[in-house]
């Protein structure tokens, strides 16, 4: 279903007895609320595309294999590291790796230590990172997380929650879906977190661990699973980034199959010829072409939002031939992806990590 959004866009401007300033003009991210609707007797798959608001911007001053120093000041040791008030992560905003986004697991001070995947930061894929006193600039922003989006408690709380355990593996609550983009295979079992009545949110066989501040995934979709007919509306007050934003897209070894989750980063529509999921350089993009209709290789699965029921397959596939996307036989470069809505790459055979580039969006007056 179509969400909505509001936008607003703040200046801030200087009056002195003689007028006003114009140079002194400063425009702040637009900013707004989006409202995720969940399907009752449904799963749907939904996605974050407003931002928080960033708590650092600062250049890097120096580059370790995981690990980045920013030229800050006064920042406390494990400020950023995952914890009760949730999680953070840094995202490139200027220099080659312009719009990739990495977890930080801690700091020490302004040093980042990432969840890069390993990948080495010093002799990185897509080039060097600057650092010094022209150092690339990175910003640092928390995570939506579980407990943002869905509510921390009863009060708040935006799902059905289980009575009690006894009731099983959460089969009559309502549950978060998490997909795993990091494990090989396809149709691979999701993280499901369900909301338990006094106790929390907890997934099936870590009752013990709260998920209230499980971070959502960034540039992926999650799926929500309602039990009762009646629908459940979310609402995320937020920003919208700026900046471009890149997805890793991980290396396949030969012969190996990959459902990976993706979704628009952006409040902004795109179809799939300026989705940038296909790219003829050869480490951007995620899709690879296939030799023709008959023998396609990786597919983008699409989802029917309107469609009720569990566990539903796909209802559309598209494919790259040549440089142009294709339904079937049918041309579809202008078909549009939807931006809070959510999607499934099926890969198939070897390559190296790529990194789905997502142009940061244009405002036309």
């Amino acid at each position: 279903m179509k969400t909505l959004l509001r936008l607003s866009l703040g200046l801030f401007l200087l009056v002195t007895p003689h007028g006003l300033l114009a140079q002194t003009v400063a425009a702040t991210p637009p900013a707004g609320y989006w409202k995720l609707t969940a399907r009752g007797a449904s799963d749907s798959m939904l996605s974050a595309p407003l931002v928080k608001q960033s708590v650092l911007l600062a250049r890097v001053t120096s580059v370790g294999h995981d690990t980045i120093t920013l030229a800050a000041d006064g920042v406390a040791d494990g400020a950023y590291a995952p914890g009760s008030g949730g999680s953070y992560y840094a995202q490139f905003v200027s220099g080659t790796l312009e719009g990739l986004c990495y977890r930080i697991l801690g700091n020490v001070g302004g040093e980042l230590t990432l969840a890069t995947d390993g990948e080495d930061l010093r002799s990185h894929a897509l080039g060097v990172i600057a650092a010094g006193d022209a150092g690339d600039l990175v910003r640092i922003r928390p995570c939506w997380t579980v407990a943002d989006v869905f509510g921390a408690d009863g009060a708040t709380l935006r799902l059905d929650p289980v009575a009690d355990l006894a009731t099983g593996p959460y089969l009559a609550s309502d549950a978060i879906l998490l997909p795993d983009n990091g494990a090989a295979g396809t149709e691979k079992r999701p993280l499901a977190i369900s909301y338990v009545t006094g106790t929390g949110w907890r997934a099936p066989g870590g009752q013990s661990a709260d998920l209230a501040a499980q971070p959502l995934p960034l540039g992926a979709p999650f799926v929500v699973r309602r039990q009762r007919a009646d629908p459940a509306e979310m609402v995320l007050v937020g920003y919208v980034s700026q900046e471009p934003f890149q997805l890793r897209i991980p290396a396949l070894a030969p012969g190996e199959d990959r459902d990976v989750a993706v979704a628009l980063a952006h409040p902004v529509d795109r179809s799939l010829a300026d989705s940038g999921l296909f790219s003829t350089v050869a480490s951007s993009g995620a899709i690879t072409a296939s030799p023709d209709a008959l023998n396609v290789r990786d597919v983008l699965l699409e989802f029917d939002p309107e469609r009720r029921g569990f566990a539903l397959p796909p209802a559309r596939r598209f494919h790259v031939v040549g440089t142009g996307w294709h339904e079937s036989d049918a041309a579809a470069d202008d078909h549009i992806l939807q931006s809070g809505a959510g999607y499934l790459l099926r890969l198939r055979g070897e390559r190296a990590v790529r990194y789905w580039v997502q142009a940061a969006p244009v405002w036309n007056p």
